[in-house]
């Protein structure tokens, strides 16, 4: 049975090649995916709230054939990340 705090399967695997219309080059999913954490002071604690966007997924990139990476943001209707 799945929890909301069990991510399901990512959309990408790390090594996948991808491509989208508009795009110059074919690139390369070096990451898993992750979600970006703001670290706040609230009520003289340290809490921390994702940054993204819900349903959004980050991944680190790269051009196939380059050494720079880069990161891409992706809608998701099948992730949910697991912060409590």
């Amino acid at each position: 049975m799945k929890t909301p705090e069990t991510p399901t399967k990512p959309l990408l695997e790390p090594g996948e090649v991808i491509y989208a219309p508009g795009w110059d080059y074919c690139y390369q999913v070096v990451s898993g995916p992750f979600c970006r954490i703001n670290f706040v002071q609230w009520q003289g604690r340290l809490a921390s709230t994702p940054s993204d966007p819900q349903l959004y997924i980050s991944y680190l990139i790269r051009a196939l054939g380059s050494k720079n990476v880069s990161r891409v943001i992706i809608k998701s209707t099948n992730f949910q990340a697991g912060f409590r």
